[in-house]
């Protein structure tokens, strides 16, 4: 393992994951008598720091998810600015996300049995009926939206911990959190979207909902809702709202009722919270 790299009063130790915004340490915070603490650091990619809109987004994602304190969401710890740009120092889970979970086939390691895939999907519906029914301090609904709610980000501790991460694209009704934002720009993973963020319609949490029911359907299934031949075809294929006949990969037949409602076309027609 490399040294060390200075970073502010953290110490970086090991590039997680690099994305198309932003790259994910595992760091070392330390303090008096010894303190130490291993954290996240989530900072803006060099080459992408004279960019406001990216710094934004961060900045964002950090005032979003510090008003969060829920067993199930990743606790953020602190906003910093070193070299010329903004980090998020966050809790470290140690474990993988989902989608490895999902994929994994180490030696030895059984696949996630059907019953824990179902309590991972109960679990992350916990977190966002609470995120979703977060207030601000004058006690108005902050009406949290995440935008990117799939495997990629719910991670799976070693020690069977659940938590939705990563809320770097979501948005809420205060000015600087996403208020007044065009519905236009498309963000977020096209597979997992619902039908009115794929055509760049104005959102609720009831999106959330719809991209819940795609998580959920995958979880039960270990199949994908929606795959294109292309990208482009997979947005297409959501934007229409065609869904596959779900029906007879269902293990359980208490489950198609729930994904029923939770992946209408029309948000109108879905559960009202992720709470129901």
């Amino acid at each position: 393992m490399s040294a060390p790299i200075p970073f502010g009063p953290y110490e970086l130790l090991e590039r997680i994951a690099e994305g198309g915004m932003a790259e994910v340490w595992r760091a070392r915070s330390r303090g008096v008598a010894g303190f130490e603490k291993t954290v996240v650091i989530k900072r803006v990619l060099p080459t992408l720091l004279e960019r406001p809109g990216f710094a934004e987004l961060l900045v964002r994602e950090a005032k979003i998810a510090s008003r969060l304190s829920h067993p199930n969401i990743i606790q953020i710890f602190d906003l910093g600015e070193e070299e010329g740009g903004y980090f998020i120092a966050m809790e470290y889970l140690r474990g993988r996300d989902l989608a490895a979970a999902l994929s994994y086939r180490a030696a030895g390691e059984p696949p996630l049995g059907l019953a824990l895939r179902l309590w991972i999907g109960a679990e992350v519906a916990k977190a966002l009926d609470y995120a979703h029914r977060a207030q601000g301090d004058d006690g108005k609904p902050l009406q949290i939206v995440h935008r990117d709610v799939s495997p990629q980000n719910v991670l799976l501790g070693y020690e069977g911990e659940v938590k939705v991460a990563d809320f770097g694209i979501a948005r809420a009704d205060e000015p600087g959190l996403g208020r007044g934002e065009d519905p236009k720009i498309l963000r977020g993973k096209y597979a997992y979207m619902s039908p009115e963020q794929a055509r760049g319609e104005r959102l609720d949490r009831r999106s959330d909902l719809f991209s819940f029911g795609v998580l959920l359907y995958e979880l039960a299934t270990r199949r994908r809702m929606f795959r294109g031949r292309s990208s482009d075809e997979t947005l297409r294929l959501v934007r229409r709202g065609e869904l596959p006949d779900f029906r007879k990969h269902l293990p359980l037949p208490d489950l198609e009722p729930i994904l029923q409602r939770a992946l209408e076309v029309n948000a109108a027609d879905r559960f009202a919270s992720a709470g129901e």
